[in-house]
């Protein structure tokens, strides 16, 4: 069994949030993950401190530990983003989260990127370190999960709309997006909470992940 679906996974944007404070939201919840997988790169993810702060917590109450980022540049700018904290942390896990950069129906997008990550991390991270790459996997974002599925990467297809809540519809049709390699019961739908923001347009807030099922 991948340790990726031994259990659920808290997919954490932002460690500057209490992170025992978190977890205990989430036991409120039903919520009990296996693995604690915080963003490392971006605006949104807190200081150094926050995030490793929050892996020492997450350890002390028997999770174990990740870091993800978006791929979002070229594969080169990507794994520098990534590089330092192999230096820092001993990763139980990693992911990587492919933006629309990877993807075909975008204009600068190429989706032979999927090769040139592939083979940074593996130069960087050791064999043994499950890997994992999540997408929204939408029809029209096509993705080549097979490069990631050859080098013995789990893919995660998310389920996840940033301003309206998952339906039953929604799961049906990335589990069609997806198929033949995937089947519903490995569609992921998202842990999220509402978060107040600017208007943008007629858009009074956003859903922010903060977990996965």
């Amino acid at each position: 069994m991948s340790v990726f679906t031994e259990g659920p996974t808290a997919l954490i944007v932002s460690s500057a949030l209490d992170p025992d404070v978190t977890l205990d939201r989430f036991a409120q919840k039903g919520f009990q993950p296996r693995l604690w997988v915080a963003k490392l790169t971006g605006e949104d993810t807190g200081a150094e401190y926050d995030i490793r702060h929050a892996f020492e917590r997450a350890r002390a109450r028997g999770l174990r530990v990740g870091g993800w980022i978006q791929l979002s540049w070229s594969p080169q700018r990507d794994i520098a983003s990534l590089e330092p904290w192999f230096d820092k942390e001993d990763f139980d896990v990693l992911e990587l989260a492919a933006e629309v950069e990877y993807k075909s129906n975008y204009e600068q997008g190429d989706v032979y990127r999927a090769d040139g990550i592939v083979a940074a991390v593996h130069d960087y991270s050791p064999p043994e370190v499950p890997k994992a790459v999540i997408s929204y996997g939408r029809r029209d974002y096509a993705m080549r999960v097979e490069v990631f599925k050859q080098a013995g990467w789990h893919v995660v297809p998310e389920c996840y709309d940033a301003f309206a809540p998952v339906s039953d519809a929604q799961l049906a049709a990335f589990a069609d997006t997806y198929y033949p390699l995937f089947s519903g019961r490995e569609i992921h739908p998202l842990v999220r909470t509402w978060q107040p923001m600017r208007y943008r347009g007629n858009r009074a807030g956003i859903y922010r992940p903060e977990g996965m099922l």
